[in-house]
């Protein structure tokens, strides 16, 4: 039942405050709706694990947001230096509106008692870059990504921003507020929210906002990934498990991070570029989203469709001449080229091999944590099934 599921053995409740950041309406694979959950409703970990912090700036638009922040890596050195060109670029100032730059607001309820999730009082912060009028009659808030993508936000994230831009303390509550997102990439704005205080409240109310809210916080899916290197529940998480030695090191007291194959093989070619992979800056689109590039995602994704249709029959040479899925674009000869990669699979597809449907899964996310390491192992094969 929402409300009252219980956290794993090894934490307690150390507050009756709830407080949800911007960031947790995001569901994305790389968040754990489970630890976002005990993290909002305050619960700790009863024992601690101190662990060192690393060298090097490892939050891409840190810098960004706060100039004074730790060692950075030269490619971080000038992303942030780009990042800081670009958005004055998009937001020169305007003498017919006047902004300044104030300290996140912060939204505050107050309970008379606490309600069934035993909180007293409910917080939506904010993060991003947060202004105002001299008069204090104007907000906007403006929030940094690294590139705006052709999805929209999620309705319950825009409508939670609203809220607490619009009702969030300090400062005097203001008469209109804006919410946009700014690209750090190229500049790109897009804005999300525009209106009367009234109505950024309306919004929440009848947008979505209390939905999103409710996900968050009964939130009960323990999702391993990437997520698990910062964790301060994995002590406890009963879902991830260990692999003592797995990798071989053993590195006690470093930092805790994440390793896969695709880490490895970018390390490998240029370790500066892995460093980048894993700030999650935006990579060149030229590369990235090449001709051939985009042909074998295509082929990934009709290959993971087939695998992972329920069916044990195994891939055949009768590959459909437009057998490219939707949202592909590829030029005909990449097509041609794909459709025979396609021919050619069927000769070692891995369902020849498999008897029992119940164990073959399609791209799943395996991880282990080798804790002699200290690493969060990552692999996602396109296909996971007994052999026999």
């Amino acid at each position: 039942m929402p409300g009252f599921w219980s956290p794993p053995e090894g934490v307690y409740r150390g507050s009756d405050v709830v407080t949800v950041s911007l960031g947790m309406f995001k569901d994305t694979a790389y968040r754990c709706p489970a630890a976002d959950a005990m993290k909002a409703r305050g619960y700790l970990p009863r024992a601690r694990q101190e662990r060192p912090r690393e060298v090097l700036e490892h939050f891409a638009l840190g810098p960004f947001m706060k100039p004074r922040s730790g060692p950075l890596h030269d490619g971080l050195r000038q992303w942030s230096a780009h990042a800081r060109s670009v958005y004055g670029a998009a937001f020169p100032p305007d003498p017919s509106r006047p902004l300044t730059e104030v300290d996140p607001w912060t939204f505050r309820h107050r309970l008379p008692a606490a309600d069934h999730r035993g909180a007293g009082e409910y917080r939506i912060t904010v993060w991003g870059r947060c202004l105002r009028s001299p008069d204090g009659t104007t907000r906007e808030l403006r929030l940094p990504v690294h590139r705006i993508g052709a999805a929209e936000p999620r309705p319950g994230q825009v409508a939670a921003a609203a809220l607490a831009t619009a009702e969030g303390l300090p400062g005097p509550l203001p008469e209109r507020v804006r919410v946009v997102e700014f690209a750090v990439l190229d500049g790109r704005t897009r804005v999300l929210f525009e209106g009367t205080r009234e109505k950024a409240v309306e919004q929440y109310r009848t947008g979505g906002g209390p939905e999103a809210l409710s996900a968050v916080l009964d939130g009960q899916q323990y999702r391993p990934g990437p997520s698990c290197a910062g964790c301060a529940y994995l002590p406890v998480c009963p879902v991830l498990r260990k692999a003592p030695g797995l990798l071989g090191p053993d590195t006690p007291g470093r930092p805790r991070r994440t390793w896969s194959v695709t880490n490895g093989r970018s390390y490998r070619d240029c370790p500066a570029r892995d460093h980048m992979r894993r700030l999650h800056l935006p990579a060149a689109d030229a590369v990235e989203r090449g001709a051939a590039a985009e042909r074998g995602r295509a082929v990934h994704a009709y290959l993971a469709q087939r695998h992972g249709q329920g069916s044990l029959r195994p891939c055949t040479v009768d590959v459909p001449a437009h057998w490219v899925p939707a949202g592909f674009d590829l030029p005909a000869d990449e097509q041609r080229l794909g459709r025979a990669l396609l021919r050619h699979h069927a000769a070692v597809c891995p369902l020849r091999r498999v008897r029992d449907r119940s164990d073959v899964r399609a791209e799943p996310r395996v991880v282990r944590h080798d804790d002699t390491a200290e690493v969060i192992v990552i692999a996602e094969p396109d296909l996971l099934y007994r052999d026999g």
